[in-house]
């Protein structure tokens, strides 16, 4: 959802810079990237907040933490708030999440991520976006 959120905030940029073709006149336009990371970190601290809550209503027991398969049917997990945690069962649900997966390119290169252009602090240029040739 983070990225709906930035994109959203770049539809309305782009329809403000274009106003004027409607009839809507304004001054200069600039973005304030720390409004843009500000409404971004508020979106994403109520969806962690109403999913806990949902998980909570349910009875359900979340486990935060990073995990790995140890056994069959066991997982271990180290837990975000310390220490570390076995679990065994005939059946594991595990939400892994996503985050980007960067390939091995050269270090001249900058390389975006939608997660790293989330949290930038001024809006991307042309060169910013070029994709690296991964050949």
């Amino acid at each position: 959802m983070p990225s709906k959120n930035e994109i959203a905030n770049a539809k309305v940029a782009h329809l403000v810079r274009r106003g004027a073709e409607h009839g809507a006149v304004t001054g200069y336009i600039t973005v304030d990237m720390s409004t843009v990371r500000r409404r971004k970190r508020e979106m994403v601290e109520r969806q962690i907040a109403a999913h806990l809550q949902n998980y909570k209503a349910s009875g359900a027991d979340p486990i935060m933490g990073s995990g790995r398969f140890v056994a069959p049917k066991t997982l271990e997990v180290i837990l975000n708030n310390g220490g570390t945690r076995v679990l065994a069962g005939d059946k594991v649900f595990v939400d892994v999440g996503t985050h980007a997966a960067i390939p091995n390119v050269e270090k001249t290169l900058m390389v975006v991520t939608s997660w790293s252009r989330l949290d930038a602090f001024r809006t991307p240029v042309e060169s910013d976006l070029r994709m690296p040739s991964l050949n």
